[in-house]
Parts: C-alpha cells; sequence; structure tokens
C-alpha cells in the first residue's frame, strides 16, 4: 500500500514570514546528530543513483524487495553474533509497547534473509534478490559516517561456487561504470569472516 500525504498550510507566505519573524528568538528543532537533511538537488541525485544500480542489477536477475526499519534485536543478535560491535555498541534498540525489543536496523542481510524465510521463498532457489533504504548504527559521526546512512546491496541465495562470484564482481564493475566513476573507484574483495583485504 503507498500512502500518499499532502499538506497545504493554507497561510500565504507573508503571514509565514511574519511568523518567523515573530518567533524568530524561538528555539529551532534541530537534526538529530549524525544524520542529514538530504534536499532537492541531493535528493534527486540520490534517487538518480538508487535507480542506476536497481537498473544494472535488474539486467542481472535481481529483483528489488524491500523490508521494515524496525526488526525483533534477536534476528541481529543471532545474525551478526552477540558479542559483536554492532550488537554490543551500535544499535538503536528499545523496547515496543508490549516489552519485547526491537531495533532499527544496522544493515540490510539480515532483515532479507528473514524476509525469504518468513515468505517460504527458500523453497524456490536460487534467490536473487537486491535492496536499499536507510540504516542505523550508534556511531561517532565524523566525515563520510553517518548514524543513519543508505546502503544498496544484493543477496544471491542458494547457489555458490566461482560463476557467482565472477557474476556478482561483474555487476558491482557495470554498476560502477554505469554510475560513471568506474575509473575513480576502487573495487575491493574480501570473504565474510576474512580479516585479509
Amino acid at each position: 500500500m503507498l500512502g500518499l500525504r499532502l499538506h497545504r498550510a493554507g497561510i500565504t507566505p507573508r503571514e509565514t514570514r511574519r511568523w518567523f519573524a515573530v518567533n524568530a528568538k524561538a528555539k529551532t528543532v534541530s537534526r538529530v546528530r549524525g544524520t542529514r537533511d538530504l534536499l532537492a538537488d541531493d535528493s534527486q541525485q540520490h534517487r538518480d543513483v538508487l535507480d542506476t544500480l536497481q537498473r544494472t542489477v535488474e539486467r542481472y536477475g535481481f529483483r528489488s524487495i524491500q523490508t521494515p526499519l524496525l526488526e525483533y534485536t534477536d534476528l541481529f543478535s543471532r545474525s551478526l553474533g552477540d558479542g559483536s560491535d554492532i550488537v554490543m555498541k551500535e544499535m538503536y534498540t528499545f523496547k515496543d509497547n508490549s516489552g519485547k525489543s526491537v531495533t532499527l536496523r544496522p544493515e540490510g542481510t539480515a532483515g532479507i534473509m528473514r524476509a525469504l524465510v518468513s515468505n517460504n521463498l527458500l523453497f524456490s532457489l536460487p534467490q536473487k534478490v537486491s535492496y536499499s533504504g536507510s540504516m542505523f548504527r550508534y556511531e561517532r559521526p565524523q566525515r563520510g559516517r553517518y548514524r543513519e546512512f543508505q546502503q544498496f546491496g544484493v543477496e544471491f541465495v542458494g547457489s555458490s561456487g566461482p560463476s557467482v562470484d565472477v557474476e556478482v564482481i561483474a555487476m558491482a564493475a557495470d554498476a560502477l561504470d554505469a554510475l560513471g566513476i568506474k575509473d575513480k573507484a576502487l573495487l575491493e574483495l574480501n570473504s565474510l569472516g576474512d580479516n585479509e583485504r
């Protein structure tokens, strides 16, 4: 279901200016530290990048799915490990009104796997899915690192071997090329759990 909400304040620009002049000394509400606003040009550029990435991965047979921003905390504890830095120090976790522990998603893979299992999609393998959206980690904000950040990812589930690796690497190279940054980017490869670069 797509919800669309349009709002018009019903006041004129002159009334708006007068309100701000009268309330100029009122305390303003600011962004949460480690977050940012994407205004018109940046927002359009963000959409363009996501559209380019999605078109690229669709050519390789990946289909987009969306998962909730909120998941039960134990999903991340189990998938990332109870003792991991993300679980111990970086997750935004709280109790809902029923007392259950919920977390703003710190990464995309766990939610994707939960969705595949919950919706019985692991019975028809392989599954090639893509996702994008906001992720949240309580980290020290610094240049290029935010507490809310965007992640685009793909998961190739139920198939293995060198041909899968080759396909995903080729797809990543095609995505960099489609974004016009292939010559400016360095594609680094690693395996989960492998400390070597």
